[in-house]
Order: structure tokens, then sequence, then C-alpha cells
């Protein structure tokens, strides 16, 4: 579950070259990606897929439709991300399954608004947050 604000992505599309891909069944969204385009890379920013479908694999479909999408839009690359924590885990798994290219990545672990970091910590935990390892800690 993403819990993002409607404006987050209204204002996401209006300041970065990007687009929503989405999958539907009837009238029902199955699966979406929120994908950036920079430099000839476009990149899957966020991918989501409902509960009620994930056996079916809608996502599949729709980085299909971002494949083709990047190739209109020149884009020399596709880029999926990582997986959650590892190599191991089911989602590095499942993007692997794209491609063999796979590509060294480092994340930045800085907080830039201590405050509103700590407020999110303590609504997810209360006064005693874990310790841990895992950034951010609130979507951990």
């Amino acid at each position: 579950k993403y819990y993002f604000a409607d404006d987050y992505f209204y204002s996401f599309l209006k300041t970065i070259d990007s687009a929503i891909l989405l999958a539907y069944h009837e009238n029902e969204i199955t699966s979406g990606s929120l994908c950036t385009y920079c430099n000839s890379i476009m990149q899957a920013h966020l991918n989501a897929t409902s509960n009620r479908y994930l056996q079916a694999s809608p996502l599949k479909l729709v980085l299909d439709a971002a494949r083709k999408k990047g190739m209109e839009k020149k884009m020399s690359w596709l880029h999926l991300g990582g997986g959650r924590a590892s190599t191991d885990d089911s989602l590095f798994q499942f993007k692997s399954r794209f491609s063999h290219e796979h590509f060294s990545f480092r994340m930045w672990k800085y907080i830039h608004n201590r405050e509103a970091y700590r407020e999110l910590l303590y609504a997810k935990y209360g006064e005693t947050p874990p310790e841990s390892s895992f950034f951010p800690l609130y979507r951990g």
C-alpha cells in the first residue's frame, strides 16, 4: 500500500517529466506505475498492484506499456529499481525476470526534516520506535 495524498501525484506530474500507466479489468484499476524520464532513463518510481489481482500479475502488462512508451520517447533504459532489502527478496526476483542487466545501487539515507521524520515515527510507533537499520524507519 502507498500512502500518498492525491496532491503528491498531481504535483509530481506537473513538475517532473513523468507519466502514470494503469492496467484495468473492466472499470477497476488492477495495477499501475508512476514513471519518470531523465537523461534517456525511464525510471519506474512507484509500482503497485491491487491485492485482488496479484495472482494475474497485471504489473507485467503495465511494465510492457512502460517499455513501449519509453521507446516512443527515445529512452535508452527502463530502470525498475531493486528489491526491498536484498537480492534475495521476492520484489527483486520479480524485477530480475525482465532483464539480466543488473547495476550496483546505493541509497543516500538523509533526513531533511527531522521534525517531520519524528512525527512519522511517533504516528507509527508511539514513544518507543524499534532499534533498526531499516530506512526510513516509519516505512518498516
